[in-house]
């Protein structure tokens, strides 16, 4: 995130502003292009998850172009303090015929083992391509999510049970 102020002088009026400017990361190679449009409906803007809580994502995907297209939706969750990436899933390819639309279902699982800051911004970015082609079918959306740490969380990665005879 990047800000300045902004000093605008027309004539005799003058006017100062803080401009933010947030550079995201790189969804689509190439930006949006082509002839996908895509609606996250699940999860919602700033929906609460907490470590090793799984996101159900469904993403409804038009094809508003005149020919029939394979398209994989791509989901990853970013830390936007941090500009680091925390997770990524895909699904698997489905064919959409043209002026068509289909609804993608799948998991993302917000892991347990990192250091995940409940006060850090967190987005959920999404982005739907055509198979094999993404520089010429890709569209894309973000969700905010709200990451939250529960007081009292365990996490038990191992046992060892000693002696190896229990009665």
């Amino acid at each position: 995130t990047y800000s300045d102020n902004l000093t605008l002088t027309v004539g005799s009026v003058t006017d100062s502003m803080t401009l933010k400017v947030r550079v995201q990361p790189e969804v689509c190679s190439d930006g949006v292009i082509g002839d996908l449009r895509i609606d996250v409906t699940d999860p919602d803007s700033n929906d609460e998850y907490s470590p090793g809580e799984t996101i159900s994502i469904k993403v409804n995907v038009d094809n508003v172009g005149d020919g029939d297209l394979d398209v994989i939706v791509e989901a990853f969750l970013y830390n936007v303090d941090q500009d680091d990436e925390i997770v990524r899933e895909e699904s698997d390819s489905d064919s959409i015929d043209e002026g068509k639309d289909a609804d993608f279902k799948f998991d993302l699982d917000v892991p347990d083992d990192q250091n995940l800051d409940e006060d850090d911004d967190y987005v959920l970015y999404v982005k739907a391509y055509e198979d094999g082609s993404e520089d010429d079918h890709c569209g894309q959306d973000s969700i905010p999510i709200d990451i939250v740490r529960n007081t009292y969380d365990v996490v038990v990665k191992r046992i060892d049970v000693r002696p190896l005879v229990v009665q």
